[in-house]
């Protein structure tokens, strides 16, 4: 362990003590100290944290500092992760009876559609069994009988089976686990079992599947291969990460068979779109995919 990374351990662990005292953190909140602090430093939030999101019931997610994901929004707002996805996916909930959210992590898109609607059944998929702890946390922190949390992946009929899941190691929970290996500076492998999306759905009688949110670290190519029996019977709207041109090209390939409209997902906006392009910057990387019967659904946005 070299000399920053033991200055950025303990400066984490100095920072989630502070922040773990109920009224500094009430104080650190409410005063908007995070905000003027800059987006790039993340204040780890602790405890049971209250979630706030227009058009959406209060709920909590449990966390020792480690979820960054819970940290920021809670600290920042609802404004500071995905914005713009986040409010998209609130609207279009709105049409779901059942929900797949895939590549779940800690919950915060599953907390939401439970939430949201207690009667909608949410089925949320997370791989790497550290994380999917916090999962079933979040679950069981509020009630929500509605929530199905699988602990597993997703992957394509080639692929499906004992699966090794590479972990980019840091001192906050990974949020970029992949079952692609990727040249990051310490990773931690973990073996996992893998299932096609059509033999989960076959094997626990999932019906009504109106919306499925994918973010799956340049997976979704596989994973929606995998699901194709799936999207050709239930022909639901998903909301899809798109990290590289390689797998642009492959799902702009797979929806077009399927008779799906795209749009991208702005800062600006909702664009409809021809052709997939990721974005090189890494900022507008999420991506709907309608069914053309569907459109109507836009309108009403």
């Amino acid at each position: 362990m070299n000399r920053q990374h033991i200055v950025k351990l303990l400066g984490f662990h100095l920072l989630r003590v502070l922040c773990s005292n109920r009224l500094l953190g009430l104080l650190i909140k409410k005063s908007g100290l995070a905000d003027r602090i800059g987006s790039g430093v993340i204040l780890p939030a602790s405890g049971r944290l209250q979630m706030s999101f227009p058009g959406v019931p209060e709920f909590y997610m449990r966390s020792d500092g480690k979820d960054s994901i819970a940290s920021r929004v809670y600290f920042n707002g609802f404004e500071s992760f995905e914005k713009e996805t986040i409010t998209l996916f609130v609207s279009l909930l709105e049409s779901a009876r059942t929900v797949l959210d895939i590549g779940a992590n800690t919950g915060l898109y599953s907390m939401i559609a439970c939430a949201q609607n207690r009667n909608r059944d949410v089925y949320a998929f997370e791989p790497l069994l550290f994380v999917y702890t916090y999962l079933r946390q979040n679950k069981q922190e509020n009630a929500f009988e509605n929530l199905h949390a699988l602990a597993m992946g997703l992957d394509d009929e080639h692929h499906a089976g004992d699966s090794t899941l590479f972990i980019p190691m840091g001192i906050t929970l990974p949020t970029g686990a992949s079952l692609k290996q990727y040249a990051w500076p310490k990773i931690h492998e973990e073996k996992i079992a893998t299932r096609t999306l059509d033999a989960v759905v076959d094997g626990l009688g999932i019906t009504d599947i109106d919306l499925i949110k994918i973010d799956a670290e340049t997976l979704e190519p596989r994973i929606l291969s995998g699901g194709h029996e799936t999207i050709t019977a239930h022909r639901p709207i998903v909301l899809c990460e798109i990290l590289h041109q390689i797998e642009a090209d492959l799902i702009e390939a797979q929806f077009s068979e399927y008779d799906y409209e795209f749009f991208q997902i702005t800062r600006t906006g909702l664009y409809p779109v021809d052709e997939l392009k990721h974005d090189e910057k890494g900022v507008d990387i999420n991506f709907l995919f309608l069914p053309s019967e569907k459109q109507i659904l836009i309108s009403k946005i």
